[in-house]
């Protein structure tokens, strides 16, 4: 990740009002996004729900210096059987970069990485940080939680609140490849003690049944390659359609 500036690839999704139809005052970062052109992003569904749910613009940012530039979102879709939503900004971001594309599917104990905004706005300073990650894969699966069940990874990383969005791509010495966007966590309960107690209450004898259990979270990222067919307004044609016609499309060279 050392050979990239992070900066030219991911961005905080954020959620904001416009004062005098002009100033846009950001209430908060919903979410991170990264670009497939100039001014095409995607994210995490649940993002744009979000803030729908507060009844809040959707603006894109750009750290230029140390200042952020907004890109206002002119429209969107969301597609909620892949929690994935899809932004067109009202003006080009000239200076960003896509990531390519790798389509094969990764093994248990590859290593990943991720970048983006997580808890990343300072109120008090007005101050954006943003946060990496780095694990390896725990499992590969349909992530039955959404109705299309698209392939998803498990993460050996737990997904902070507004790393939602962001790209999950693979280690590499050359150039990272993209290989899913990571949607939040999983949750897994596994029971470890189940027992019948027997206490006397009113003369009366009552059985309690007591129940433990060991709780596991993981972070979720879905594939890439589950979300190829998906139809667009915005792009005018399927994502794979638009990511070959841009020469977003990696194949995948073995060390």
């Amino acid at each position: 990740m050392s050979l990239i500036n992070v900066f030219e690839y991911v961005f905080p999704v954020i959620g904001g009002c416009y004062k005098n139809n002009k100033d846009f005052i950001a209430k908060d970062i919903f979410g991170t996004c990264f670009s497939i052109s100039n001014d095409v992003f995607l994210t995490a569904g649940h993002v744009l729900e979000g803030i729908e749910e507060e009844h809040l613009s959707v603006s894109i940012g750009k750290k230029v210096n140390k200042k952020f530039i907004h890109y206002s979102a002119s429209k969107y879709e969301i597609f909620p059987n892949f929690d994935l939503a899809i932004i067109k900004v009202s003006s080009k971001m000239k200076d960003a970069k896509q990531f390519n594309w790798e389509l094969e599917e990764l093994a248990l104990l590859d290593e990943i990485r991720t970048v983006g905004f997580p808890y990343a706005l300072d109120f008090k300073s007005g101050r954006i940080d943003v946060r990496a990650f780095m694990g390896y894969v725990v499992n590969a699966s349909g992530f039955g939680r959404l109705q299309a069940s698209p392939r998803s990874y498990e993460l050996s990383f737990i997904s902070p609140k507004g790393l939602s969005g962001a790209p999950l791509f693979r280690s590499s010495k050359m150039f990272p490849p993209l290989k899913g966007y990571v949607i939040g966590n999983s949750h897994i309960k596994i029971p470890i003690l189940n027992e019948e107690e027997v206490e006397k209450e009113g003369g009366k004898n009552i059985t309690k049944i007591i129940e433990s259990y060991e709780q596991s979270s993981f972070g979720i990222a879905i594939q890439v390659d589950s979300i190829l067919n998906i139809e667009s307004e915005i792009l005018g044609n399927s994502i794979f359609d638009f990511i070959e016609a841009n020469k977003l499309i990696q194949k995948r060279i073995i060390p």
